[in-house]
């Protein structure tokens, strides 16, 4: 009995020895892959591509990461708070979205690293070919990102409408407005359909600032008081007004006509849009993520598309209204352990199928029009993709010196204007008197600076190059 254990025993030992020699060079092989791998950690805000993300992420790992051992381990988060947390204790990702104020205060603090110093980092920025935002991602020479999307602002308008009301061209179609006088005639024609259509919707408790300033920013250029939206003589330090009116007064002729929709005062962007998507409005101020409102939240009954906001009468259009996002700062200390790998999965995430990956589903439009060439017709909707056409990729931008102003800003004055508490020319004169205080308050105290301001002005209006931007205070 004790000889047959024996031998029982001395086999499941030999056979054990021979698994032993078969897995141990497996495993030495996948401890030798499992050391070379690397994980970038990246963390993300934006909720609403967080499934797109997350199918681009885990292709990325099983192709392209798989190959040269660089995994992401994508993280989609809203509270700050952790970031805020990671910064303190020196574990900020290697990649990430964060607030605004953050934005300014990790570069400051220099808990983020810029592009310039990464490897390829170089060669990254002047292929993806996109200025920097001096005060901004960009500070003393150094970028701390580049912007991947992009939102932009037109007049979304109800083709059905405009076809019985015969606003059509030659073929038939509906014609979209050009200028503010033919949407005001516009709005007339339409609101005379029924009592219960309105040729206009302005949102103005959703403010003034998307739907009226933004917009007509891009008919002025700036340059003298004739062609500025409103201009600083940066010498006198003194405010003009005088192009206002015509910014402004077409909203109050379509009041008068009683063609814009009532209450505009208590009115909110759901409101509004509720309204045009049921069919009952002519025309409302829309900005590119309307898009999706019109197709998934607003749901819209009736056939409407879009065209770049009207030019006030006279007017040439000189740029097209922008707003970039989507800018990701780079941990430092995170990035210094693998510089490579940080810079791969960096450029990952703004390459050009990344970024067309998100225009053709709708979620954002690029802040570069290269996604234009070859993208999916089919699977874009034709109003997000007449939005991307709207966008300006050559647009310069620079952070602004900007000040509080002493009482009322130009939303609370318009709004009693709009309910005729105060006449335009009072609430000009208020708002012109308003600026120019606080305007002359903030460079006695040292908080605007004159002279980068008037840099910043030559490198927007002239497009002079070399200009020292650097954020002084």
């Amino acid at each position: 009995m004790k000889k047959t254990l024996a031998l029982i025993l001395s086999l499941i030992l030999c056979i054990a020895s021979l698994a032993g020699c078969g897995t141990a060079e497996e495993n030495k092989k996948k401890a030798t892959a499992d050391k070379d791998d690397v994980t970038i950690s990246v963390w993300s805000t934006e909720a609403g591509a967080q499934s797109v993300w997350e199918e681009l992420v885990d292709e990325w790992n099983s192709t392209t990461g798989d190959e040269k051992n660089i995994f992401i381990d994508w993280v989609t988060t809203t509270d700050s708070t952790q970031t805020d947390v990671a910064e303190q204790n020196g574990t900020l990702p290697h990649i990430m979205n964060v607030s605004g104020s953050q934005f300014t205060q990790f570069i400051e603090r220099k808990s983020v690293i810029s592009l310039n110093e990464l490897p390829g980092g170089e060669e990254f920025l002047k292929e993806y070919d996109q200025p920097g935002i001096d005060g901004d991602n960009l500070v003393d020479g150094k970028q701390y990102g580049v912007y991947m999307n992009v939102r932009t602002g037109g007049l979304a308008y109800n083709k059905e409408l405009f076809k019985k009301a015969g606003i059509v061209d030659k073929n038939g179609e509906a014609k979209a407005p050009e200028t503010l006088s033919e949407v005001v005639e516009y709005a007339k024609k339409i609101r005379a359909l029924g009592s219960d259509i309105y040729g206009f919707a302005f949102p103005l408790k959703f403010g003034t600032t998307y739907p009226l300033l933004h917009p007509l920013s891009s008919y002025y250029d700036g340059k003298t008081p004739e062609t500025a939206q409103y201009y600083i003589d940066l010498d006198k330090l003194t405010y003009d007004y005088r192009n206002y009116p015509e910014q402004i007064n077409w909203l109050f002729e379509m009041k008068k006509d009683d063609s814009i929709f009532p209450g505009a005062e208590t009115l909110d962007n759901d409101t509004a849009r509720a309204y045009f998507a049921a069919g009952t409005i002519g025309m409302i101020p829309a900005i590119s993520w309307d898009v999706s409102v019109y197709n998934n939240q607003f749901k819209a009954e009736c056939d409407w598309d879009v065209c770049k906001y009207p030019a006030p009468d006279g007017r040439k259009e000189f740029k097209q209204w922008c707003q970039q996002g989507g800018c990701m700062l780079i941990g430092r200390k995170a990035a210094l352990e693998n510089p490579e790998e940080t810079m791969e999965v960096y450029k990952f995430i703004y390459s050009k199928e990344t970024r067309q990956a998100m225009f053709e589903r709708g979620i954002n439009l690029s802040a570069k029009t290269d996604v234009l060439e070859d993208y999916d017709k089919d699977a874009v909707d034709p109003r997000f993709a007449k939005f991307a056409s709207f966008v300006d990729e050559t647009k310069r931008f620079a952070q602004s010196e900007a000040h509080i102003i002493e009482g009322d800003n130009f939303n609370t004055l318009f709004q009693k204007v709009w309910i005729r508490e105060i006449s335009l020319d009072e609430a000009t004169a208020t708002l012109k008197k308003n600026q120019e205080s606080g305007l002359k308050k903030a460079v006695a105290q040292g908080e605007y600076d004159v002279e980068r301001q008037k840099r910043v002005n030559d490198y927007l209006q002239n497009g002079t190059e070399g200009l020292d931007l650097t954020w002084n205070h």
